[in-house]
């Protein structure tokens, strides 16, 4: 494992626009390290296809959930969701 000192098994990360880019990085860095993820965005086709690739790549949960970040109830089906699935 490349983050033997950064040891995220057991725990839970929400990444915003993490289907590419920064966002995409990001995801991949926190799953390689053993972190499930929910992937957020507003096109739900885009998340959907890299959580595939990252639970195949990785072998960690990684699911999809369509969100608009500047809506706050958006937000809070989120974390309702995430606390719910995880």
């Amino acid at each position: 494992m490349a983050f033997e000192m950064f040891d995220l098994h057991g725990k839970t990360a929400i990444v915003t626009g993490g289907y590419r880019g920064i966002g995409r990085g990001i995801s991949d860095g926190l799953a390689e390290a053993g972190a499930d993820l929910v992937i957020t965005a507003r096109s739900i086709e885009r998340i959907e296809k890299a959580c595939l690739e990252i639970q195949q790549e990785f072998s960690v949960k990684a699911l999809p959930f369509q969100c608009d970040v500047s809506k706050v109830e958006d937000v809070d089906k989120l974390v309702a969701f995430t606390l719910k699935e995880f």
